[in-house]
């Protein structure tokens, strides 16, 4: 079994578990991702993020629009998709 990309994110009080997605969810996002970045890249919001190891799902679209700022960088990131280092930081921690 692979080991997966993982970051933590504390933002005002919420603790956010940002997790790399699987080939069966990236691969259908590529193609939205190019032909519609901002829908492609909320849904790998969606997919991404888990708060209390339950997926945010549809919850995303009803968070302030300052916490998906600080969201969406970090979740590029460990979808290694924010130009930053390969090989990530499993598990890092950060509050922001």
């Amino acid at each position: 079994m692979m080991e997966f990309k993982t970051k933590t994110v504390e933002i005002r009080g919420l603790t956010f578990e940002v997790r790399e997605l699987t080939i069966r969810d990236m691969i259908p996002l590529l193609k939205t991702l190019e032909d519609e970045p901002v829908a492609g890249q909320a849904e790998m919001m969606r997919r991404s993020l888990y708060i209390d190891g339950a997926p945010i799902g549809e919850k995303y679209d009803e968070l302030p629009a300052s916490m998906m700022m600080k969201l969406v960088p970090v979740v590029m990131e460990v979808n290694n998709l924010g130009g930053g280092d390969d090989e990530g930081k499993e598990g890092e921690v950060g509050t922001i």
